[in-house]
Protein backbone atom coordinates (compact mmCIF):
# COMPACT_ATOMS: atom_id res chain seq x y z
CA UNK A 1 0.00 0.00 0.00
CA UNK A 2 2.71 2.48 0.37
CA UNK A 3 4.48 1.52 -2.71
CA UNK A 4 1.51 2.61 -4.35
CA UNK A 5 1.15 5.61 -2.45
CA UNK A 6 4.34 6.77 -2.95
CA UNK A 7 4.16 5.97 -6.73
CA UNK A 8 1.05 7.63 -7.12
CA UNK A 9 2.49 10.82 -5.46
CA UNK A 10 5.30 10.68 -7.99
CA UNK A 11 3.18 10.30 -10.84
CA UNK A 12 1.35 13.52 -9.75
CA UNK A 13 4.71 14.90 -9.50
CA UNK A 14 6.00 14.40 -12.88
CA UNK A 15 2.15 15.39 -14.38
CA UNK A 16 2.35 19.09 -12.59
CA UNK A 17 5.98 19.03 -13.99
CA UNK A 18 4.67 18.52 -17.34
CA UNK A 19 2.03 21.39 -17.25
CA UNK A 20 2.75 24.22 -18.94
CA UNK A 21 4.88 22.74 -21.32
CA UNK A 22 5.18 23.15 -24.70
CA UNK A 23 4.35 20.14 -26.83
CA UNK A 24 5.66 20.24 -30.33
CA UNK A 25 3.79 17.36 -32.71
CA UNK A 26 4.66 16.80 -36.41
CA UNK A 27 3.07 12.96 -36.19
CA UNK A 28 -0.64 11.82 -37.55
CA UNK A 29 -1.62 10.07 -35.15
CA UNK A 30 -0.22 12.21 -31.80
CA UNK A 31 -2.14 14.91 -34.19
CA UNK A 32 -5.15 13.20 -35.28
CA UNK A 33 -5.52 12.01 -30.91
CA UNK A 34 -4.80 15.63 -30.02
CA UNK A 35 -7.30 17.18 -31.51
CA UNK A 36 -9.88 15.16 -30.03
CA UNK A 37 -9.35 17.56 -26.88
CA UNK A 38 -10.67 20.61 -28.94
CA UNK A 39 -13.95 21.53 -30.92
CA UNK A 40 -11.48 21.75 -34.11
CA UNK A 41 -12.20 22.27 -37.96
CA UNK A 42 -10.93 20.64 -41.13
CA UNK A 43 -8.94 23.38 -41.43
CA UNK A 44 -6.91 22.11 -38.55
CA UNK A 45 -6.81 18.10 -39.25
CA UNK A 46 -3.48 16.89 -40.35
CA UNK A 47 -5.20 15.34 -43.48
CA UNK A 48 -5.21 19.01 -44.91
CA UNK A 49 -1.53 20.14 -43.35
CA UNK A 50 -0.44 17.13 -45.01
CA UNK A 51 -1.84 17.98 -48.30
CA UNK A 52 -0.03 21.27 -48.54
CA UNK A 53 3.17 19.76 -47.42
CA UNK A 54 3.11 17.77 -50.32
CA UNK A 55 2.77 20.78 -52.17
CA UNK A 56 5.82 22.70 -50.93
CA UNK A 57 3.90 24.99 -48.66
CA UNK A 58 6.04 24.17 -45.53
CA UNK A 59 5.95 21.20 -42.78
CA UNK A 60 3.27 20.41 -40.50
CA UNK A 61 3.56 21.43 -36.75
CA UNK A 62 0.80 21.74 -34.04
CA UNK A 63 1.87 23.24 -30.59
CA UNK A 64 -0.11 22.38 -27.80
CA UNK A 65 0.10 23.17 -24.03
CA UNK A 66 -2.00 22.01 -20.82
CA UNK A 67 -1.86 23.54 -17.54
CA UNK A 68 -2.38 23.30 -14.31
CA UNK A 69 -6.09 23.21 -14.48
CA UNK A 70 -5.92 20.91 -17.89
CA UNK A 71 -7.35 23.46 -19.90
CA UNK A 72 -5.34 23.58 -23.22
CA UNK A 73 -4.71 25.78 -25.88
CA UNK A 74 -3.12 24.47 -29.47
CA UNK A 75 -2.72 25.91 -32.76
CA UNK A 76 -1.37 24.37 -36.39
CA UNK A 77 1.16 25.72 -38.84
CA UNK A 78 3.59 25.63 -41.88
CA UNK A 79 7.06 25.45 -41.21
CA UNK A 80 9.08 27.11 -44.10
CA UNK A 81 12.56 28.06 -45.04
CA UNK A 82 13.97 30.96 -45.93
CA UNK A 83 15.85 30.72 -49.47
CA UNK A 84 19.19 31.53 -49.08
CA UNK A 85 19.13 32.27 -44.96
CA UNK A 86 19.74 30.22 -42.05
CA UNK A 87 16.01 31.29 -40.96
CA UNK A 88 12.91 30.12 -40.74
CA UNK A 89 9.14 31.05 -40.73
CA UNK A 90 5.83 30.00 -39.40
CA UNK A 91 2.53 30.10 -41.37
CA UNK A 92 -1.16 28.75 -41.25
CA UNK A 93 -2.43 27.11 -44.33
CA UNK A 94 -4.79 28.69 -46.72
CA UNK A 95 -8.41 28.75 -45.24
CA UNK A 96 -9.33 29.68 -41.57
CA UNK A 97 -7.32 27.40 -38.74
CA UNK A 98 -5.81 29.50 -35.92
CA UNK A 99 -5.95 28.90 -31.98
CA UNK A 100 -7.90 26.26 -30.15
CA UNK A 101 -9.06 26.15 -26.75
CA UNK A 102 -10.72 23.07 -25.06
CA UNK A 103 -12.44 25.59 -23.03
CA UNK A 104 -13.39 28.95 -23.22
CA UNK A 105 -11.07 31.87 -23.86
CA UNK A 106 -8.35 32.04 -20.91
CA UNK A 107 -5.82 35.10 -21.32
CA UNK A 108 -3.48 33.70 -18.85
CA UNK A 109 -3.25 30.69 -20.78
CA UNK A 110 -3.03 32.33 -23.98
CA UNK A 111 -0.32 34.77 -23.31
CA UNK A 112 1.87 32.09 -21.26
CA UNK A 113 0.97 29.88 -24.30
CA UNK A 114 2.58 32.88 -26.36
CA UNK A 115 5.70 33.24 -24.06
CA UNK A 116 6.66 29.65 -24.92
CA UNK A 117 5.60 30.49 -28.65
CA UNK A 118 8.42 32.79 -28.39
CA UNK A 119 11.18 30.65 -26.86
CA UNK A 120 10.66 28.33 -29.10
CA UNK A 121 10.72 30.58 -32.48
CA UNK A 122 14.50 31.73 -30.87
CA UNK A 123 15.69 28.89 -30.36
CA UNK A 124 14.62 27.76 -33.78
CA UNK A 125 15.91 30.70 -35.99
CA UNK A 126 12.05 31.78 -36.77
CA UNK A 127 11.51 35.37 -37.78
CA UNK A 128 7.60 35.83 -37.94
CA UNK A 129 4.60 33.64 -37.40
CA UNK A 130 1.61 34.76 -39.61
CA UNK A 131 -1.92 32.91 -38.61
CA UNK A 132 -5.36 33.27 -39.97
CA UNK A 133 -8.06 32.54 -37.23
CA UNK A 134 -11.34 31.03 -37.60
CA UNK A 135 -14.21 33.28 -36.63
CA UNK A 136 -16.50 30.28 -35.89
CA UNK A 137 -14.05 29.19 -32.93
CA UNK A 138 -13.03 31.83 -31.12
CA UNK A 139 -13.41 35.36 -30.62
CA UNK A 140 -10.52 37.33 -31.81
CA UNK A 141 -10.77 40.63 -30.78
CA UNK A 142 -9.38 40.63 -27.21
CA UNK A 143 -6.22 38.33 -27.91
CA UNK A 144 -2.96 40.10 -28.12
CA UNK A 145 -1.18 40.48 -31.43
CA UNK A 146 -4.54 39.86 -33.73
CA UNK A 147 -5.81 42.26 -35.45
CA UNK A 148 -8.78 43.11 -38.11
CA UNK A 149 -8.48 41.70 -41.41
CA UNK A 150 -11.84 41.74 -43.35
CA UNK A 151 -15.29 40.26 -42.69
CA UNK A 152 -16.60 36.50 -43.76
CA UNK A 153 -19.96 35.95 -45.17
CA UNK A 154 -21.90 32.97 -43.57
CA UNK A 155 -25.62 31.32 -44.00
CA UNK A 156 -27.63 30.96 -40.46
CA UNK A 157 -28.58 27.34 -40.91
CA UNK A 158 -30.70 27.16 -37.91
CA UNK A 159 -33.27 29.40 -39.47
CA UNK A 160 -35.62 27.58 -40.94
CA UNK A 161 -36.44 27.53 -44.71
CA UNK A 162 -38.27 30.50 -45.63
CA UNK A 163 -36.11 32.73 -43.72
CA UNK A 164 -32.89 31.11 -45.16
CA UNK A 165 -34.27 31.71 -48.70
CA UNK A 166 -35.63 35.26 -47.51
CA UNK A 167 -32.26 36.56 -46.74
CA UNK A 168 -31.34 36.11 -50.34
CA UNK A 169 -31.05 39.33 -51.93
CA UNK A 170 -33.50 39.88 -54.70
CA UNK A 171 -31.26 39.74 -57.78
CA UNK A 172 -30.46 35.69 -56.52
CA UNK A 173 -33.98 34.49 -56.06
CA UNK A 174 -34.92 35.75 -59.62
CA UNK A 175 -31.59 33.97 -61.43
CA UNK A 176 -32.44 30.71 -59.15
CA UNK A 177 -35.72 30.90 -60.36
CA UNK A 178 -34.55 31.48 -63.97
CA UNK A 179 -32.21 28.55 -63.73
CA UNK A 180 -34.88 26.30 -62.64
CA UNK A 181 -37.09 27.26 -65.20
CA UNK A 182 -35.08 26.71 -67.90
CA UNK A 183 -33.84 23.38 -67.25
CA UNK A 184 -31.00 23.80 -64.64
CA UNK A 185 -30.63 20.79 -61.96
CA UNK A 186 -28.31 20.74 -58.99
CA UNK A 187 -27.06 17.27 -56.81
CA UNK A 188 -24.46 15.70 -55.78
CA UNK A 189 -21.67 12.93 -56.79
CA UNK A 190 -18.08 11.99 -55.64
CA UNK A 191 -18.26 9.18 -58.47
CA UNK A 192 -14.80 9.01 -60.39
CA UNK A 193 -16.84 11.16 -63.06
CA UNK A 194 -18.01 13.80 -61.01
CA UNK A 195 -13.81 14.04 -59.46
CA UNK A 196 -12.65 14.20 -63.32
CA UNK A 197 -15.00 16.65 -64.47
CA UNK A 198 -14.39 18.76 -61.20
CA UNK A 199 -10.94 18.87 -61.81
CA UNK A 200 -11.84 20.06 -65.59
CA UNK A 201 -14.32 22.46 -64.85
CA UNK A 202 -11.83 24.17 -62.14
CA UNK A 203 -8.51 24.29 -63.69
CA UNK A 204 -10.22 25.84 -67.08
CA UNK A 205 -12.06 28.59 -64.60
CA UNK A 206 -8.63 29.53 -63.18
CA UNK A 207 -7.54 29.71 -66.57
CA UNK A 208 -10.01 31.87 -68.12
CA UNK A 209 -9.86 33.83 -64.49
CA UNK A 210 -5.88 33.99 -65.27
CA UNK A 211 -5.71 33.12 -61.07
CA UNK A 212 -2.32 32.78 -60.04
CA UNK A 213 -0.66 29.76 -60.35
CA UNK A 214 -1.10 28.47 -56.47
CA UNK A 215 -4.47 27.60 -56.97
CA UNK A 216 -3.87 25.18 -60.13
CA UNK A 217 -4.35 22.10 -57.47
CA UNK A 218 -2.79 18.92 -58.59
CA UNK A 219 -4.52 15.92 -58.67
CA UNK A 220 -2.31 14.55 -55.63
CA UNK A 221 -3.98 17.32 -53.55
CA UNK A 222 -7.41 16.57 -54.73
CA UNK A 223 -6.62 12.95 -53.78
CA UNK A 224 -5.74 13.88 -50.47
CA UNK A 225 -8.65 16.14 -49.32
CA UNK A 226 -11.15 14.05 -50.98
CA UNK A 227 -9.96 10.77 -49.23
CA UNK A 228 -9.58 12.00 -46.09
CA UNK A 229 -11.01 10.54 -42.37
CA UNK A 230 -10.93 13.60 -41.02
CA UNK A 231 -13.51 15.37 -42.80
CA UNK A 232 -16.30 14.41 -44.63
CA UNK A 233 -16.09 16.17 -48.74
CA UNK A 234 -19.26 15.84 -51.27
CA UNK A 235 -18.52 17.09 -55.00
CA UNK A 236 -22.20 19.26 -55.79
CA UNK A 237 -22.81 20.10 -59.61
CA UNK A 238 -24.92 21.95 -61.63
CA UNK A 239 -26.16 20.47 -65.42
CA UNK A 240 -28.28 21.45 -68.05
CA UNK A 241 -29.62 18.23 -69.69
CA UNK A 242 -26.59 16.13 -69.86
CA UNK A 243 -24.22 19.27 -69.89
CA UNK A 244 -22.41 19.22 -66.44
CA UNK A 245 -21.63 23.22 -66.67
CA UNK A 246 -20.54 24.09 -63.10
CA UNK A 247 -19.03 21.85 -60.18
CA UNK A 248 -17.56 22.59 -56.61
CA UNK A 249 -16.07 21.24 -53.50
CA UNK A 250 -17.57 21.70 -49.94
CA UNK A 251 -16.04 20.67 -47.09
CA UNK A 252 -18.98 19.11 -44.14
CA UNK A 253 -16.93 18.93 -40.91
CA UNK A 254 -18.77 19.65 -37.08
CA UNK A 255 -21.35 21.73 -37.59
CA UNK A 256 -19.53 23.68 -40.26
CA UNK A 257 -20.16 23.61 -43.84
CA UNK A 258 -17.29 24.88 -46.14
CA UNK A 259 -17.41 26.00 -49.51
CA UNK A 260 -14.17 25.49 -50.79
CA UNK A 261 -13.65 25.47 -54.92
CA UNK A 262 -15.35 26.00 -57.20
CA UNK A 263 -15.66 26.44 -61.41
CA UNK A 264 -18.05 26.96 -64.17
CA UNK A 265 -17.90 26.86 -67.86
CA UNK A 266 -17.42 30.05 -69.59
CA UNK A 267 -20.35 29.92 -71.75
CA UNK A 268 -22.42 29.85 -68.49
CA UNK A 269 -21.69 32.24 -66.52
CA UNK A 270 -23.91 34.76 -67.63
CA UNK A 271 -26.71 32.29 -66.17
CA UNK A 272 -25.50 31.97 -62.64
CA UNK A 273 -24.89 28.62 -61.85
CA UNK A 274 -23.30 28.56 -58.99
CA UNK A 275 -25.78 30.15 -57.04
CA UNK A 276 -27.96 26.92 -57.95
CA UNK A 277 -25.25 25.20 -56.45
CA UNK A 278 -24.79 26.89 -53.56
CA UNK A 279 -28.78 26.76 -52.98
CA UNK A 280 -28.84 23.09 -53.04
CA UNK A 281 -25.65 23.10 -50.80
CA UNK A 282 -27.56 25.27 -48.27
CA UNK A 283 -30.71 23.05 -48.18
CA UNK A 284 -28.92 19.40 -47.93
CA UNK A 285 -26.65 20.72 -45.26
CA UNK A 286 -29.75 22.15 -42.90
CA UNK A 287 -31.45 18.94 -43.80
CA UNK A 288 -28.31 17.01 -42.22
CA UNK A 289 -28.95 19.51 -39.17
CA UNK A 290 -25.38 21.25 -39.78
CA UNK A 291 -25.38 25.06 -38.14
CA UNK A 292 -23.58 27.26 -40.53
CA UNK A 293 -22.88 27.58 -43.83
CA UNK A 294 -19.60 29.30 -44.63
CA UNK A 295 -19.35 30.55 -47.84
CA UNK A 296 -15.87 32.73 -47.29
CA UNK A 297 -14.83 36.26 -48.10
CA UNK A 298 -13.53 38.65 -51.13
CA UNK A 299 -10.11 38.62 -52.07
CA UNK A 300 -7.45 39.38 -49.58
CA UNK A 301 -10.17 39.75 -47.56
CA UNK A 302 -11.47 43.07 -48.83
CA UNK A 303 -15.29 43.81 -50.11
CA UNK A 304 -14.68 42.80 -53.86
CA UNK A 305 -16.97 41.40 -56.41
CA UNK A 306 -16.61 37.89 -54.70
CA UNK A 307 -17.46 39.30 -51.03
CA UNK A 308 -20.52 40.66 -53.05
CA UNK A 309 -21.89 37.56 -54.85
CA UNK A 310 -21.55 35.73 -51.47
CA UNK A 311 -23.00 38.55 -49.53
CA UNK A 312 -26.08 38.24 -52.00
CA UNK A 313 -27.54 35.01 -50.09
CA UNK A 314 -26.97 36.47 -46.53
CA UNK A 315 -27.13 39.14 -45.06
CA UNK A 316 -24.78 37.57 -42.25
CA UNK A 317 -20.54 38.12 -41.93
CA UNK A 318 -18.50 37.61 -38.97
CA UNK A 319 -14.71 39.48 -38.32
CA UNK A 320 -11.87 37.99 -39.50
CA UNK A 321 -8.70 38.47 -37.41
CA UNK A 322 -5.18 37.40 -38.18
CA UNK A 323 -2.21 36.53 -35.92
CA UNK A 324 1.15 38.38 -36.58
CA UNK A 325 4.06 38.16 -34.41
CA UNK A 326 7.64 38.71 -35.23
CA UNK A 327 10.39 37.06 -33.30
CA UNK A 328 13.70 38.39 -34.17
CA UNK A 329 12.81 42.41 -35.60
CA UNK A 330 16.25 43.11 -36.44
CA UNK A 331 16.84 40.56 -38.64
CA UNK A 332 12.98 40.77 -40.27
CA UNK A 333 13.66 44.41 -41.16
CA UNK A 334 17.09 43.36 -42.53
CA UNK A 335 15.07 41.05 -44.80
CA UNK A 336 12.13 43.74 -45.69
CA UNK A 337 14.78 46.29 -46.62
CA UNK A 338 13.33 48.19 -43.65
CA UNK A 339 16.10 50.91 -42.39
CA UNK A 340 16.98 49.68 -38.20
CA UNK A 341 15.60 52.97 -37.79
CA UNK A 342 12.47 52.47 -39.13
CA UNK A 343 9.14 50.97 -37.61
CA UNK A 344 7.45 48.19 -39.20
CA UNK A 345 4.80 48.69 -40.73
CA UNK A 346 1.44 47.90 -38.77
CA UNK A 347 -0.63 47.19 -41.95
CA UNK A 348 -0.05 45.20 -45.30
CA UNK A 349 1.65 42.27 -46.96
CA UNK A 350 2.63 40.06 -43.71
CA UNK A 351 5.52 38.90 -43.48
CA UNK A 352 6.81 41.50 -45.66
CA UNK A 353 10.35 39.95 -46.97
CA UNK A 354 8.29 37.36 -48.60
CA UNK A 355 6.25 39.73 -50.64
CA UNK A 356 9.63 41.45 -51.42
CA UNK A 357 11.44 37.76 -52.18
CA UNK A 358 8.18 37.34 -54.62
Amino acid sequence: MKNVLIDFVVLSLLNLLNMNELKVITKKEEWTEELQHFRADWYHSWSYHYALFKRNEGKPILFIMTDQNHESIAIPLLLRKIDGYKYKDMTSVYGYPGFLFSETYNKRLYETFIQKLIIWSEENNIISIFSRLNPFLIDAEELKMCSLSGETVFIDLMLDEVKQKSNYRSVHRNLLGRLKKNGFKANWSNSQKSICDFKYIYRKTMKDLGANDYYFFDDSYFNDILNSKDFKVRIYNVWLNDLKVCSGIFIFHNEIVHYHLSGALKAYKNASPTIMLINQVRKDAAILGFKYFHLGGGFGGQKDGLYNFKYGFSKKSINLYSFKMIINENIYKKLSNISSSDSVPNKGFFPLYRKISE
